[in-house]
């Protein structure tokens, strides 16, 4: 099916980065302007590369590339690469493997391997044990509908900027559609 929808780019992938990047940037997305096409090479009826830059609600600004019609995986399942530009140093995720790299004025980057949590906290297992906690009485996991609405909203919004060659508000569209549901 993945080969016959339309935007397989957004929806198979963007999707679970655009959470990454909210989760990242301490922000849901103000706006979006999305690119998409499939390559000539490209198997899927549907556009499967794609360039998103997204501005936050607290100014920080991503950008986000992915393709699905390459001839190798640059960054496929568990082995992504992420990169986070900060004021005082450079944050690296590079196959679940987190480097920092930081200077002072002048001097070469330093860079330092962190370590991450085990294994299967990444995992879906961890997500269901936080479910299974909430369900006994625990606090709320992190990916609640109310928090997922926001990445859902975002999606969706990718999606309209991509096919109208337009910038996107999230927040007025998530508004407007979510006055449809009601």
């Amino acid at each position: 099916f993945r080969h016959e929808m339309q935007d397989p780019i957004i929806f198979e992938a963007a999707v679970h980065h655009f959470d990454v990047l909210r989760s990242l940037s301490g922000s849901d997305a103000q706006t979006v302007f999305a690119r998409t096409w499939n390559p000539p090479w490209g198997e899927f009826a549907g556009d499967s590369t794609g360039f998103v830059m997204i501005e936050m609600k607290n100014g920080v600004k991503c950008f986000y590339e992915g393709a699905k019609a390459n001839a190798s995986t640059m960054s496929g399942w568990t082995t992504e690469y992420l990169r986070a530009e900060c004021e005082n140093g450079t944050l690296e995720l590079d196959k679940r493997r987190l480097r920092v790299l930081n200077s002072d004025a002048g001097e070469e980057p330093v860079s330092k391997d962190l370590p991450l949590l085990e294994q299967d906290v990444w995992m879906n297992s961890w997500l269901t044990e936080m479910f299974c906690d909430w369900l006994n009485g625990g606090p709320a996991p992190q990916s609640t509908v109310d928090d997922n609405i926001q990445c859902t909203a975002l999606l969706f919004a990718a999606v309209e900027s991509a096919h109208k060659n337009v910038e996107v508000d999230v927040q007025h569209f998530l508004e407007k559609h979510l006055l449809r549901i009601k």
